[in-house]
């Protein structure tokens, strides 16, 4: 909150003192919002979801309300202001992995990441950007996606090697699309992939994690995602 409008509720915090109103403060959820309106509403703490309605509550500067939303409310002159966001998940996370974490078992399948993953809110949008450290063998290249709650959808896309590349200096791929498919380089220990992209949430929350695995079985070798492998997840709507 700007200070401008911390400035215009102290004042109208002084005003309602000066009359001897009592001020009421309260803690709630915001259920919905519309953008534009300068308002949103919100379901205060204690109330009964079936018998109590929502309160409108004024939206002061650049706050951006989201439904799901912790606030604290100051009711000033029988309008609700909002005076603070409180909790609710972070909107902006940073995940690095700790360690490097290989594929072991000889097969295609995807397997879940052990740091890259968060807990998403229903009907959010998230923007992300990943950056990945490998040593992974040209034989086998690498596929990855996201899980996410059932009904989202994600679309992202990478700047890796191309499959069947065998040097680092080989040609770099650009591809859009829900999951990729991305080339390593023999001996490559210090190789390095980029993808970013959007995930869309339904209107049920859970759990995104990175799924990665081998997009071919070439045997016995190396495919590692490296430590500090990280992704920088940020909630936009």
């Amino acid at each position: 909150m700007s200070k401008s409008s911390m400035f215009r509720i102290a004042q109208k915090q002084k005003a309602v003192a000066a009359s001897g109103q009592r001020v009421v403060e309260k803690l709630g959820t915001i259920t919905a919002y519309t953008a534009g309106a300068g308002t949103c509403e919100v379901h205060f703490d204690g109330e009964d979801d079936v018998e109590d309605l929502d309160d409108t509550v004024l939206v002061i500067d650049t706050y951006a309300p989201v439904v799901g939303d912790r606030i604290w409310c100051r009711k000033v002159q029988s309008k609700w202001i909002a005076v603070s966001r409180i909790g609710g998940l972070p909107r902006k996370r940073f995940l690095i992995k700790s360690g490097d974490e290989s594929l072991t078992a000889q097969d295609t399948n995807f397997y879940s990441d052990s740091h890259i993953t968060f807990q998403a809110e229903a009907n959010a949008v998230y923007k992300y950007d990943l950056h990945i450290f490998t040593d992974i063998n040209a034989a086998a290249d690498l596929k990855w996606q996201w899980s996410t709650p059932a009904g989202s959808s994600f679309h992202h896309s990478v700047l890796a090697l191309s499959t069947g590349a065998t040097t680092v200096e080989g040609d770099v791929r650009a591809t859009r699309g829900t999951g990729a498919v991305v080339g390593g380089a023999s001996g490559a220990n210090n190789g390095y992939m980029y993808g970013s992209g959007i995930i869309r949430i339904s209107n049920t929350a859970g759990t995104v994690t990175w799924l990665r695995g081998r997009n071919v079985n070439p045997g016995v070798v190396t495919v590692t995602i490296k430590a500090d492998t990280h992704c920088i997840v940020e909630r936009v709507v």
